[in-house]
């Protein structure tokens, strides 16, 4: 007889377990609801501690985030104290002008999500360059959006945007549903008036006594060590150039004097009267100069060689890692960036709508063509716009380039752009001044791209990730080496005096310190004067601001008020507050310093150079083609000013359908940016199908 057992049952076993566990469970959401009903009483009736409260919260996290870590976030706290109170009293300041509001939780939701947001930016900005968020950025976000593709893949966008669409959705629910809520007068405008009033106050009083800089020298330094919220807030309100102490005409016409008078006594080192090239080499510098660092060979085999032929030395720059538009704002117009407000782009301020004094406009008092070069897109920082306020002639943008190649992360390379300058030499019949832009060098540098391999790196640390990022920005390096040979090589056989002057705009985007180069300072690339005739200088280290007045200088190129205050003052003990002067009364005042009228006219600034036109058009059954001079991958052919499907041909041949090709149609062809910015258009050509 089979007896059937009865299962051991084990469930007692675990249910000591289970009861620790929904224990350990209660108790946490114990302590939850516990701080919920604390925060939710503060709410309702203290609503100020809770705004203080969440204050301190919401400025560790953004700490934390600003630091891109825990860690970081905890010891900038810990470290500065007093900054970190100071910070979150700003954050104090606007969080309680939610109480002014019925829907005082949506407000107070909207704001701390807005802080979040700024500083969540700033968190990612900084994984592609050292320049922290600041309130200009926006002003050029719509310029940034055809490069984002360099910087992130097409997964990383899509989260992004994702995540924005879900914040706004959060916030219009919020909206929608918040209950509106009622509070006394006084515990409504207190606060607000009270925490905004102290907060002026203390920045006045700090600022007055040195406690906080009146100056950014260094923005990623002022960030860590003043706070994301205060050096943020501050890069909204602090604009252009403070008006000097006892300004006036008097003062303007004594500086005038001094220069003129010591102007008297300046010499120059030769009587030829050249071409002049700047080129302005994106993140381009000796990696040599880094130590303990091993390479398999020399990254800068050209850039080397000619240091030791030509005078050079070393450029001192107003940024590191990023701010290219700051640097080429000091080589055009000799002004010193930092005496703008902190963080400022006068590309995207001061210059979107007026002229200063520039090399430009300074060399055309001596019969000069000016041009400028850059193999990217004409709109980027505004340049489309700036440089008619510089004084150029001509911009040759990307846009009207043909051939050009790219490296792997979608930058142009520079090779092409000694074609370029050698066109301008030639179609001008004047002297020329070249402003050139290179791009190729530019981040976001590659830890996985597939590419051939010339340099190879030891030493950079043991994160192999930064190593091969490294290692693809040595070899971009090689190849601008490789691209300024060949330009001296062309420039050399050049039936005209030519003087080159090449320099690096910034240190790359990496974790270098003073420490780390044998200079010693994270602010200073090199500069070499190039010329194909014999020109003896003694080598000589320069800001950024000093070098065009130097150049010019030297052949006796001496026009304008602060190319000769570079010339003849720099030693002066007051020569850096004489330049903020006249850069104040040039821009904001009265313009004593040219005789209270600005003699700078923007010019008409023409995109391209030589021919640009349609020269005919031809019909095969269903496609059109175009003919004329000067098209590129960016040109598109208008019918009736109706957009047409353009696929390039080659620089003197497009196609287009022929859906809307009729007898007596109006063509014109486009030059269009990649957001659809048109740059210049051709001469309208008439079809005449009998013809």
């Amino acid at each position: 007889m089979a007896v059937k057992l009865k299962k051991e049952d084990n469930s007692g076993k675990d249910r000591p377990k289970k009861i620790e566990k929904n224990a350990a469970f209660l108790c946490v959401r114990t302590v939850a609801i516990r701080i919920k009903s604390f925060f939710v009483q503060q709410w309702r009736t203290s609503p100020a501690v809770f705004t203080a409260i969440s204050a301190l919260v919401l400025n560790f996290f953004i700490e934390i985030f600003c630091a891109r870590s825990i860690a970081g976030g905890v010891v900038n706290m810990v470290s500065n104290p007093l900054i970190y109170l100071y910070n979150s009293a700003i954050l104090f300041a606007f969080l309680s002008i939610s109480l002014l509001f019925r829907k005082r939780f949506f407000v107070f939701f909207l704001i701390s999500i807005v802080w979040l947001g700024l500083a969540t930016t700033n968190c990612v900005l900084l994984g592609f360059r050292t320049t922290p968020l600041s309130a200009i950025d926006f002003s050029i976000f719509l310029t940034v959006v055809p490069v984002v593709k360099h910087y992130l893949k097409i997964w990383q966008i899509i989260l992004i945007v994702l995540g924005i669409l879900v914040v706004i959705n959060a916030i219009v629910r919020l909206g929608i549903k918040c209950p509106k809520e009622k509070l006394p007068t006084m515990e409504r405008i207190l606060p607000f008036m009270i925490s905004s009033s102290l907060v002026i106050w203390v920045t006045i009083t700090s600022s007055d006594t040195g406690v906080l800089p009146n100056q950014f020298t260094n923005i990623a330094n002022a960030y860590k060590d003043y706070g994301f919220v205060y050096c943020f807030s501050r890069s909204i309100v602090d604009r252009g150039i403070d008006e000097p102490d006892d300004y006036d005409k008097e003062m303007i016409d004594d500086i005038v004097s001094e220069i003129e008078e010591n102007d008297k006594d300046y010499t120059t080192h030769s009587s030829v009267k050249p071409n002049i090239i700047f080129l302005q080499l994106e993140s381009f510098f000796d990696p040599k100069h880094l130590k303990n660092y091993g390479y398999s060979g020399d990254p800068t085999p050209v850039f080397t060689s000619l240091k030791e032929k030509y005078p050079s030395g070393y450029l001192t720059v107003p940024v590191f890692g990023a701010g290219t538009a700051n640097i080429e704002f000091e080589a055009l117009t000799g002004m010193k960036v930092s005496f703008f407000g902190a963080g400022e782009y006068p590309y995207k301020t001061v210059l979107a709508n007026k002229t200063c004094e520039s090399v430009c406009y300074n060399l055309k008092e001596f019969g000069y063509h000016t041009t400028a070069i850059h193999n990217n897109t004409a709109v980027f920082y505004g340049r489309d716009i700036v440089f008619a306020n510089l004084g150029f002639d001509n911009f040759i943008s990307i846009e009207n380039m043909y051939g050009v190649t790219y490296n792997e992360c979608g930058w142009a390379k520079d090779f092409c752009l000694t074609g370029e300058i050698m066109k301008t030499l030639t179609t001008t019949d004047t002297l020329d001044f070249i402003y050139t832009i290179t791009v190729q060098g530019h981040g976001r540098y590659l830890s996985d791209a597939e590419y051939e391999k010339i340099i190879s790196v030891d030493g950079v640390n043991e994160d192999m990730k930064e190593q091969l990022s490294f290692e693809y920005y040595l070899n971009q390096l090689r190849e601008d080496d490789e691209f300024i040979g060949d330009l001296t090589n062309a420039l050399s056989s050049y039936d005209e005096p030519v003087v080159l002057v090449m320099f690096g705009d910034h240190l790359p985007n990496f974790e270098f310190t003073a420490d780390d180069l044998d200079n010693g300072n994270i602010f200073q690339t090199e500069y070499i004067i190039w010329s194909n005739f014999e020109l003896i200088v003694d080598d000589k280290d320069l800001a950024a601001y000093q070098l065009y007045a130097y150049v010019t200088g030297l052949f006796g190129l001496d026009s304008g008020v602060i190319a000769s205050l570079h010339r003849t003052l720099s030693d002066d003990d007051n020569y850096l507050v004489m330049l903020k002067t006249l850069m104040y009364d040039m821009i904001y005042g009265e313009g004593d310093a040219f005789g209270g009228v600005n003699p700078y006219k923007p010019t008409n600034l023409v995109f391209g150079i030589g021919d640009y036109k349609i020269t005919g058009a031809r019909r095969f059954t269903d496609t059109v083609y175009v003919t004329g001079v000067g098209f590129t991958e960016s040109s598109v052919v208008y019918i009736n000013n109706f957009k047409q499907d353009t696929i390039f041909i080659n620089e003197n041949t497009l196609m287009i359908s022929s859906k809307r090709y009729r007898d007596g149609c109006v063509l014109t062809v486009k030059q269009l940016c990649a957001n659809g910015h048109v740059l210049n258009t051709t001469k309208p050509f008439y079809v005449d199908i009998a013809r």
